[in-house]
């Protein structure tokens, strides 16, 4: 379970870890988008207005960046972690679950978890980027090279979540271990008849 719950907290994350790297790389094309009648602009670049709110834009890319086939499987594994739940509290019971419960698990799960949940979820993790900024990211995004890197970034992350993951299930036991021995060799050690500090009173155990 504790899994299920780490990967969903991963793929929530994509979001807010895209928009990150988006922002890196729509600062390192700027200058590239064309200035059109209505612009505002930012120390030497100019920039297309819409005149849509920071909190407009912030949403408009929180969405971009979570293509539908991402958000479906996101719900799925939400959904899934609560079926999992579900079954083994009623085996413990010895009960168990009709499918139809399980199809009334799926509906709670879409009614809470919605497109808009996320998109203002990341977005609210956006505060950092300016109106200058979301519109250069958002430009990116809608170029071919910006598509792609989109396509491939759950690929990317999930990549490096597996790579770390494997790493750490070898080397966070060794590591323990490690220090076990120094944990081992800190300690206080007792002179050669050394007696054991007298007990408190009412310790000892009455007859």
């Amino acid at each position: 379970m504790s899994q299920k719950n780490s990967g969903i907290g991963a793929l929530v994350a994509v979001g807010i870890i895209a928009a990150g790297i988006g922002y890196a790389v729509g600062v390192s094309i700027k200058g590239s988008g064309s200035p059109s009648a209505n612009t505002e602009t930012a120390g030497q670049e100019a920039v297309v207005d819409t005149g849509e709110t920071v909190e407009q834009l912030s949403e408009k890319l929180s969405a971009v960046m979570m293509p539908q086939e991402e958000y479906e499987k996101l719900t799925a594994a939400i959904y899934q972690t609560g079926l999992t739940l579900l079954t083994s509290r009623a085996q413990s019971s010895g009960l168990e679950v009709d499918p139809s419960i399980g199809e009334d698990l799926k509906k709670i799960v879409s009614e809470k978890y919605t497109r808009d949940y996320f998109t203002k979820m990341n977005a609210s993790a956006m505060t950092g980027l300016e109106k200058t900024d979301l519109f250069q990211i958002i430009k990116f995004y809608e170029t071919d090279a910006g598509k792609k890197f989109l396509s491939l970034s759950p690929k990317i992350i999930a990549n490096t979540m597996t790579t770390v993951r494997d790493d750490m299930a070898a080397w966070i036991p060794q590591t323990v271990e490690t220090l076990m021995e120094k944990v081992k060799e800190n300690q206080p050690k007792k002179a050669d008849g050394q007696k054991e500090a007298p007990k408190k009173p009412g310790s000892a155990n009455k007859s």
